[in-house]
């Protein structure tokens, strides 16, 4: 796709490849798993980030002084981000895709792309090992709470496959707050299902990251 695209926006190119790892990479999900998201992407994209980013770290640090014994060593660091999880709730991978394909630039042509990719995944997951939580968010967003938290750990693995670690899950109370109301309401969740639901989650993060990365729950 580079060779046949030389002149195609970095940005473009990458969510190009995200779209096709999304549609096309190796899955396991797991039926016994409230949150799908196993994705085999060979480390392509954050291999992609990275040769496109040691010409500028060359570039950076060329003129430093040699370090010294006990001297701390830094990188040129990009990735402190706090996702938008108040819109990407509201709005699900589909809403998000449609707002950015309606608007020109190549920008938005990129998230349209990236968005589709979530939603193709999503939607693969789902016909693989059938999850209700993943069932409907190809095609809308969110409105359950096990939806909201679905949404939330898949967007999370898609970010950090991209190369960019999510530093911050938000201000978790606030924002599921009324997908559990709502579904308390509804009878569709009882407490001691929700404390589940939530106790899985922050399993799964801490299983991964041994309770070490940046403020996840």
């Amino acid at each position: 796709h580079r060779a046949e695209n030389p002149d195609e926006p970095r940005m473009l190119t990458r969510a190009w490849l995200l779209r096709l790892l999304c549609a096309k990479a190796r899955i396991a999900p797991d039926p016994d798993d409230y949150f799908s998201d196993k994705l085999e992407s060979h480390n392509l994209l954050a291999g992609l980030r990275d040769e496109w980013l040691r010409p500028e770290w060359d570039r950076e640090f060329r003129d430093d002084p040699p370090s010294v014994p006990g001297a701390f060593q830094f990188c040129l660091d990009l990735s402190h981000t706090s996702p938008d999880w108040r819109n990407l709730l509201k709005h699900g991978f589909t809403g998000l895709r449609d707002r950015a394909a309606s608007r020109p630039g190549v920008l938005h042509q990129s998230v349209a792309m990236a968005y589709e990719g979530a939603a193709t995944l999503a939607r693969r997951l789902n016909a693989a090992s059938p999850n209700p939580a993943l069932a409907a968010l190809a095609e809308r967003p969110p409105k359950t709470f096990h939806e909201a938290l679905q949404v939330a750990y898949l967007y999370n693995e898609l970010q950090e496959m991209e190369g960019e670690p999510v530093r911050s899950m938000g201000r978790f109370d606030q924002i599921y707050l009324p997908f559990y109301a709502g579904d308390m309401k509804a009878g569709r969740l009882t407490r001691e299902k929700a404390k589940e639901l939530l106790k899985y989650f922050r399993i799964k993060f801490y299983a991964k990251t041994q309770g070490k990365a940046f403020g996840k729950p």
